[in-house]
């Protein structure tokens, strides 16, 4: 009995395992009949998206396909053609102010500050050209729209409807016509009263409609001070955006190269103090 200790063959390198499949797939071949050591697949049609976004198609040549010229070509990368990508939509503006009624101005909390805020936003939509819908909610019993807010008067800010209301959303028949003139996607601000009730409603009426929605938080309010932050919480979880008048005019601006900008800034310096006490007492934190 050999004492010596048997030891496994070495691995063959794999450049020899390559060169025998190479051999084995030419010998299959050579058994084959001469028309089918070549075979020919038919032309293919692939869709192609041009540079101008078209969409186009044309007839991939024919390929030849060998054996052995496939085992020794290397393998290419996997080239997917994506169709361009689209520009953003830009959304068109409008602004809504809901119920600023007479009546209301002794019951709901801060009334004069959800005031200044709505007159310092609609200074901002006649510099920007943004449309403004306004509502009064049975204008019967609670008296027409606060007068200082100068809308459809001589001189002042022409709506596109002001509708008198016995829904508690903004969103009339009247309303909702006037939207649909706009645009199919539109970004909405809201200011007004009930933040709980009119705000919320029309709010997420607007939502539902696949428009987005901003409530300035400066500009809304409520005759109970404790509805305000629930209100605000609840539109923020339902997709509303919940901002500052001040937040909101420069993300409308969004250049400071153009030349409404100048106009704005005088805007914001305009009211400066009046804005500092309105954070201060309606979006205390």
């Amino acid at each position: 009995m050999c004492g010596s200790v048997c030891h496994p063959p070495p691995p063959r390198p794999l450049s020899d395992c390559v060169c025998a499949a190479s051999c084995f797939v030419a010998c299959l071949c050579s058994l084959l009949p001469p028309e089918l050591h070549s075979t020919q697949y038919p032309s293919k049609e692939t869709t192609q998206w041009h540079s101008d976004g078209s969409v186009g198609s044309s007839l991939a040549p024919a390929r030849h396909c060998n054996a052995r010229s496939q085992l020794d070509s290397k393998p290419r990368p996997l080239v997917r053609n994506h169709p361009p990508p689209k520009p953003e939509h830009v959304c068109s503006r409008f602004a809504s102010i809901c119920d600023l009624q007479e009546k209301f101005r002794p019951a709901i909390h801060e009334f004069p500050r959800v005031i200044a805020t709505t007159q310092k936003m609609l200074k901002a939509s006649q510099i920007l050209n943004i449309p403004v819908f306004a509502t009064t909610q049975n204008k019967a019993r609670l008296g027409e729209t606060c007068p200082e807010l100068g809308l459809d008067v001589p001189g002042g800010v022409q709506t596109v409807v002001h509708a008198d209301k016995t829904l508690f959303s903004m969103l009339t028949p009247e309303v909702r016509q006037g939207i649909a003139r706009l645009n199919s996607q539109l970004s909405c601000v809201i200011v007004g009263i009930e933040s709980h009730i009119c705000v919320t409603q029309t709010a997420l009426d607007l939502l539902h409609d696949g428009h987005k929605v901003y409530i300035l938080a400066d500009g809304v309010s409520s005759c109970n001070k404790e509805e305000i932050p629930i209100a605000l919480e609840r539109l923020r979880q339902e997709g509303a955006v919940v901002t500052t008048s001040e937040s909101w005019m420069y993300e409308c601006v969004g250049d400071a190269g153009i030349n409404e900008f100048r106009q704005i800034i005088g805007v914001v310096k305009e009211s400066h103090q009046s804005t500092k006490e309105v954070l201060q007492t309606l979006c205390k934190i």
